[in-house]
Order: structure tokens, then C-alpha cells, then sequence
């Protein structure tokens, strides 16, 4: 991407994830302690269900092998930041969105090399060995999750009558910044998805469906109840395209793997959006 798209994105990011604090605090993290279980069983089933499904698509569309290795590489990676947010327009189980993020990144220090070597390996490949950048991973997490999330707890605890005043108009701002921010994505990489566009637009709406689908699918095997299935859902159509930028460029050296992710982020937001709305009705 361009050096400002690389400065706005995390800016942005960062202060979504701002926004997610403020609408949390400590008694809902509490209230997690109960659903460890599903937490772990939710984390692996992102680990193995999500990248079979990846590996299924490309298998029945045959997408030119960049689009399918960004297909393989974005189902191995853990759920993005993205759905913390979306967990909060859909007035879901947030603080169950946010652990789950924060576990399956951790968890993808193991899973992420494992699922994407299988995949790049039934694709023939030769990138199929892969290595994570543990540092990073961490890093990221802290840096655009954790940290700018405590901020925000922390400023609702000592300003609560007037965050939560502000909240409804934040969350406005929240969604033209995103939205500008998809914008500027989609025509940045326009000139080199141009060929490809209808096979990734597709995927990527597929990825998303099935995705949704089977987090769904999970919560209501769990009888977790209609606000964390809300969350599990969005979890497991959301990725984490940070993680995959830097193992597909500073592992692999292969920009080219990210095309698919681009046009993923700018194509799930109008179905992401349509979620939440229809989840906050459930709520």
C-alpha cells in the first residue's frame, strides 16, 4: 500500500479500537471466566475449520494461484481486530470478542504456520514452509488491541457520564473513518486487481458467508447464548490482515498474496454492516 494508507490504516485501527473500550468494563471480562471452554474450543475450530474451508474453495473455483496462497494465508490467520468493533455496533458480547481475539493470536504463533504449510502444500507451492514473526504478532496485539482497548476502559472509569454522551456520536465517526479508509484501499490496489477482481470479489464473499455461517453454527452447538454467538460469528468472518502482511511480505517477500486481503477488507464491510444491524435486533 501507499506510505499513507500505511499510516492511516493503524490510525484509524487504533482509534476504533478506542471506541471498543469505551463501551466496556472490567465486570464483562469477569463474566468470561465462565466460558473458558468455548473460548479454546473457538480457537481451534478457527485453527482447522476455517483454512478447509479456504483450501475447499479453491479447490472447486481454481483461482490463479496469488489469489488462492491469499485466500490459504487469510484463513490461517486469527480473527482481526475488526470484529471487536463490529461485536460492538451489533451491541453483542464484546468483551467475548476481544479474548477470543486475544487467544486465537496467541494460539496462531502455533497455528498459523501449520494451517498455511498445509494449505500452500496441497497447492503445490514451494513457499509451504512457513515461519511467524512471534515479536510482531505480540507487538501488534498489544499495540492495536490491548493497549488503545485499556485506554479506553480506563476513560470511561474516570468520565463515565460523558463517555457514555459522546459513545453514540464516536461510533458515527467511527464508521465514515472506516469507510473512507476501505475507499482509499480499494482504489490503491484498483490497478492490480483489475484482472482478477470478480474471481477475489467472489472468494472473498463466500469466505465471509461460510465463515459467519460456521461460527454460528458453533455458538448454537454451544448454547452460549445470542450476544456471544453474535460475537463468534462476526470472529470467524473476520482475519486479522495485519498478520498476513507480515508473513506474506516479510517472510515470504510475496506483496502480491495480498491482493486478495485488500479486496476482502473492502467487500466484507457492506455484509459485516448488514450483520450488525440484523444481530443488534437479536440482541
Amino acid at each position: 500500500m501507499s506510505p499513507i494508507l500505511d499510516l492511516l490504516v493503524p490510525a484509524v485501527l487504533l482509534f476504533l479500537m478506542f471506541v471498543v473500550g469505551l463501551g466496556l468494563t472490567a465486570a464483562d471480562f469477569v463474566r468470561i471466566r465462565e466460558r473458558k471452554g468455548a473460548v479454546m474450543l473457538a480457537t481451534v475450530a478457527q485453527a482447522t475449520l476455517l483454512p478447509l474451508l479456504a483450501a475447499g474453495l479453491v479447490w472447486v473455483f481454481h483461482p490463479e494461484p496469488h489469489i488462492a496462497a491469499g485466500l490459504v494465508f487469510l484463513a490461517a490467520c486469527p480473527g482481526g481486530a475488526l470484529s471487536n468493533y463490529y461485536s460492538h455496533l451489533a451491541r453483542a458480547d464484546v468483551a467475548f470478542s476481544v479474548v477470543l481475539t486475544a487467544v486465537a493470536s496467541l494460539a496462531s504463533l502455533v497455528t498459523l504456520p501449520l494451517a498455511a504449510h498445509l494449505g500452500l502444500l496441497l497447492m503445490g507451492s514451494a513457499e509451504s514452509r512457513v515461519s511467524v514473526p512471534v515479536v510482531r504478532i505480540l507487538l501488534q496485539l498489544t499495540l492495536f488491541v490491548l493497549l488503545p482497548i485499556l485506554i479506553g476502559m480506563s476513560t470511561r472509569s474516570r468520565w463515565s457520564t460523558a463517555t457514555l454522551r459522546w459513545l453514540p456520536t464516536l461510533n458515527r465517526v467511527c464508521l465514515v473513518a472506516l469507510a473512507l479508509v476501505l475507499l482509499a484501499v480499494f482504489v490503491d490496489q484498483l490497478g492490480a486487481i483489475s484482472n482478477s477482481v470478480v474471481s477475489i470479489v467472489l472468494l472473498a464473499v463466500l469466505f465471509t458467508f461460510l465463515g459467519f455461517a460456521v461460527g454460528a453454527a458453533l455458538g448454537w452447538i454451544l448454547k452460549i447464548g445470542i450476544a456471544a454467538t453474535s460475537s463468534l460469528a462476526l470472529e470467524f468472518s473476520v482475519r486479522n490482515l495485519g498478520v498476513m502482511a507480515l508473513v506474506a511480505v516479510t517472510v515470504l517477500g510475496r506483496p502480491d498474496y495480498l491482493l486478495f486481503g485488500a479486496v476482502f477488507l473492502v467487500v466484507q464491510f457492506p455484509i459485516a454492516m448488514l450483520a450488525t444491524a440484523v444481530l443488534r435486533r437479536l440482541q
